[in-house]
């Protein structure tokens, strides 16, 4: 599949990078057209395949379609329209497809010790997004659990 230039209309939901190749598919969800792109760039100049939803809701649909084939890990803001990144975390933790998927929450607004029990991300990233700690805390999520 050739790489969507996430600048372009239309880009939410679309997807970038060749998925055979990744080395693991991310799902990335935030409303602001230019952090999102941003991420998306970043994740898939990295070697990761990248979708990218503009909320919440849209998320949830995406991820209803993916069948068995479901993101390594979730790239997640919180303060999004329609469906808000805390109203995300407590529908996919109610779905046992989706509540073992890792979940990076990126936000302005970083206050952890609020997070509703339902949150539970498995790592936390204040914007600006620096390029370096979104990598290591993708790359984290995606390790096999060690025994």
């Amino acid at each position: 599949m050739t790489p969507i230039d996430p600048r372009e209309e239309g880009f939410e939901g679309a997807r970038t990078g060749r998925r055979e190749a990744a080395i693991a598919d991310v799902l990335v969800v935030d409303d602001e057209p230019d952090l999102r792109a941003t991420t998306v760039r970043i994740l898939a100049d990295a070697g990761y395949s990248v979708v990218a939803c503009s909320n919440g809701r849209e998320a949830l649909n995406y991820l209803a379609s993916c069948g068995d084939r479901m993101p390594a890990v979730i790239v997640l803001d919180l303060m999004m329209p329609i469906m808000d990144g805390w109203q995300f975390c407590a529908e996919q933790r109610m779905d046992p497809r989706l509540t073992d998927i890792p979940v990076v929450v990126v936000s302005a607004v970083l206050d952890t010790a609020a997070a509703p029990p339902a949150t539970r991300a498995n790592a936390y990233l204040e914007k600006p997004i620096d390029p370096t700690e979104l990598l290591e805390a993708v790359r984290t999520c995606c390790e096999p659990p060690r025994s």
